[in-house]
Formats: structure tokens, C-alpha cells, sequence
């Protein structure tokens, strides 16, 4: 099964965090993610994760820590989402390709409709969110 590698930044300020909803066209529409993309050949995860948050978001970023990968297998194909915790260096972020972008507090994150590497994301780094799954 083809493993495809996405790098996510998780992107805190004043004790919220960003977050972005799929369209309705997506692969999981109108699910909610932390912003990023595919790793492009001859790129690496940090290049990857500034390149795909500009182009989403229009914002530039500082990627700051590397967590443990998250797996999960879809129907076919297998994805290692790769987290950063990232802070905004320059702009405000704007909803470039998402339906929405929303700031919100960490004791909302039970309460969103998360895509399913995402979900599983945030119960293995509970106390990264100060969060009990």
C-alpha cells in the first residue's frame, strides 16, 4: 500500500488554535484539519509545511517543534501526517483554498468534525493540547 507523507502545523496563539475546513469537493468534505500538504519530491517536511501554508493560508510561518508522525489507512492508500507546532511570522491567515479557518479554544476540539488522521493526531498529543481525548 502507497504510504503518502503530509506535513500539518499545528499553529497556537493566545491559547487557541487554527484550524480549517475541507470544502465540500475535498477528499473529506467539510471535515476540519490543521492546514498543510504533501511532501513535493526533493523537499523537505519543514520546506514542505511553509511552502503549503503560504499557498493555503497566505501566511509565513516559523516551524518550531517536530512531534511523532500519526498513521492512518484509508481505502487505498496509507498517510503519515507529520505535526509541527508553528508560529505566524508574517500576515494574517485567510481561507485561500479552505471552506473556513477557524481560531478556537482547546476545550472545543471535542466538539469539531475532524478528518479521521487529525482526530487521531490530537488524542496522541492530549497534553500538547492540554487536552483530554
Amino acid at each position: 500500500m502507497n504510504t503518502i507523507k503530509v506535513c500539518c502545523a499545528i499553529i497556537f496563539n493566545n491559547r487557541k488554535v487554527l484550524i480549517c475546513q475541507n470544502k465540500s469537493s475535498a477528499r473529506h468534505p467539510l471535515k476540519w484539519e490543521f492546514p498543510g500538504g504533501k511532501i513535493e519530491e526533493q523537499e523537505s517536511e519543514s520546506e514542505c509545511l511553509k511552502r503549503e501554508i503560504l499557498e493555503e493560508l497566505a501566511v509565513e510561518i516559523d516551524v518550531l517543534k517536530r512531534h511523532a508522525s500519526i498513521y492512518h489507512i484509508y481505502d487505498t492508500f496509507r498517510l503519515e501526517l507529520i505535526p509541527f507546532e508553528a508560529r505566524i511570522i508574517e500576515n494574517t491567515p485567510i481561507a485561500k483554498v479552505h471552506e473556513k479557518i477557524r481560531w478556537i479554544n482547546f476545550n472545543e476540539l471535542d466538539q469539531i468534525d475532524w478528518a479521521e488522521t487529525d482526530k487521531k493526531l490530537i488524542e496522541a498529543n492530549s497534553k500538547l493540547f492540554n487536552f483530554s481525548a
